[in-house]
């Protein structure tokens, strides 16, 4: 997968415009939890995604002297955001207020967001579209 600095902030918008068509779709058919499950599920895997995000950027563009302290805080949230996703869940499920498909469906929302952004990107590429530009097949 290329470099893209742009990458995560599309993903991002991407999803939430999915978010929102989809929360209101599951609000007219389904009780509040349901929709509500989804759309936590899809801020958790938006805020994996953005640590992940920061912390690759960082091994990526820091020096080797200042990698250490520059990488701590986002080394510290990828690692410590498990416990806080499970200890959110947990409650979540504790109380009542989760539905177990809906929140696993919102937490691979953003991942299933970025793999068809990269097919996109992997079928221009074979058609000849260079990115960021609109071109015809010829058909």
């Amino acid at each position: 997968m290329a470099s893209d600095a742009g990458l995560f902030r599309r993903v991002a918008l991407t999803s939430l415009v999915v978010t929102a068509i989809v929360a209101c779709a599951l609000a007219a058919y389904f009780p509040w939890p349901v929709g509500l499950s989804f759309v936590l599920g899809v801020a958790t895997g938006l805020a994996s995604l953005g640590t992940l995000d920061a912390l690759v950027r960082g091994f990526v563009t820091v020096d080797a002297q200042g990698r250490r302290s520059s990488l701590l805080v986002p080394g510290l949230l990828q690692i410590g955001k498990y416990g806080l996703i499970a200890a959110a869940f947990y409650l979540l499920f504790r109380t009542g207020a989760a539905n177990g498909p809906a929140l696993a469906a919102g937490v691979t929302l953003p991942t299933a967001v970025l793999c068809l952004k990269e097919a996109g990107r992997r079928v221009n590429r074979k058609l000849g579209v260079e990115e960021g530009r609109e071109g015809r097949t010829g058909e």
